[in-house]
C-alpha cells in the first residue's frame, strides 16, 4: 500500500452534483483532507484540497515517479466525470503498511494501552 500526499483544486456545478454527494466521495476517497479553500460564482465551486489517500501498489510501476501518473485516475474513478481536477500536485509518496488512523481512535488505542499495562 502506497499513502500519497497532494493538493488539487476541484471545479464542479452544483446545478448537477450536491455538496453532500461530493463531500460523501471526498470522505470515501481520501484517508485525510483538508480544505484550503472554497469559491463560489454563481453554480461553479472551486475547491481546493490538501489530501492524504492510500492506494495499492501496482507490478507495473518500477519507482514512485511511475506511480505519479496513476494518482489522477484513481481518484477521478471516485467521482463523476463533470468534476474537474486542476493542477494534481503530488507531494510524498511512501509506502504505508497499515491505513492511517484518525487521531481520537489512535489516541483511545495509546490511552488503553497505557491504562492495562499501569503506567
Amino acid at each position: 500500500m502506497l499513502q500519497i500526499i497532494g493538493t488539487t483544486t476541484l471545479y464542479f456545478k452544483t446545478d448537477k452534483f450536491s455538496m453532500n454527494l461530493v463531500q460523501s466521495r471526498l470522505n470515501d476517497t481520501f484517508e485525510k483532507f483538508d480544505v484550503l479553500e472554497h469559491d463560489i460564482y454563481n453554480d461553479n465551486h472551486k475547491l481546493q484540497i490538501k489530501f492524504i489517500m492510500n492506494m495499492h501498489e501496482s507490478p507495473n510501476c518500477r519507482d514512485f515517479n511511475d506511480y505519479i501518473t496513476y494518482v489522477l485516475p484513481e481518484i477521478k474513478s471516485h467521482f463523476p466525470w463533470d468534476i474537474k481536477f486542476r493542477p494534481l500536485i503530488v507531494h510524498n509518496i511512501t509506502k504505508s503498511y497499515q491505513p492511517l488512523q484518525p487521531l481520537n481512535k489512535h489516541m483511545t488505542t495509546f490511552i488503553n494501552k497505557k491504562l492495562n499495562k499501569g503506567d
